[in-house]
Formats: C-alpha cells, structure tokens, sequence
C-alpha cells in the first residue's frame, strides 16, 4: 500500500500554508512600504492618530447619543489634542 492519503494531505496543506504566509508577508511589508508607513516611529504615528479618532469619536457618541454631554466633551477634547500633536510630529516645527 502507499502512503497515508490523511498524511499526505496534511503534508500538502503545510506546504501551501508555508509559502501563502511567505507571500503574504512580503506583500504585507510592500504595501506598508508603498504607503510609506515602514519605520517604528512612524507605525506609533499612526497608532496615535487612530487613537486620537477613536477618541474624538468616543466623546461625539457619548455626547449625542448616551447624553453624557461632560464626560463626552472631555474625551473629545482629548481626542483633539491628540490629533493636533500629531501636526508637527509628522511635519516638525520649522523657523
């Protein structure tokens, strides 16, 4: 008798999982490339300004729809400076 079928299956779907991981890594990393988003610092850029929407957004819900208007413009407000800090990280503060 020859081999295994359920071994050799199991063989064929390591195989093709090992090389879809390769390829998706490699077009992972070139579109983060492309849109130039490559270094750590400009990854925790983009953290910051996800995290200073979140915010803005949080504050904005909880301001129109939950009617926590204090709680609500408080996070919003933050949310705000978050995303104003971002200006001159991103540009730098030029004379």
């Amino acid at each position: 008798m020859g081999e295994n079928p359920l071994k050799k299956g199991m063989q064929y779907l390591r195989a093709g999982s090992d090389e879809f991981r390769a390829q998706y890594s490699a077009a992972a990393s070139r579109t983060l490339h492309l849109t130039g988003i490559s270094g750590p610092g400009n990854i925790l850029l983009l953290m910051a300004g996800v995290l200073g929407a979140l915010l803005l957004g949080a504050g904005m819900c909880l301001t129109m729809v939950f009617g926590k208007m204090d709680l609500g413009i408080v996070i919003g407000l933050v949310g705000i400076v978050v995303l104003l800090m971002l200006i001159p990280l991103t540009r730098g503060i030029h004379d």
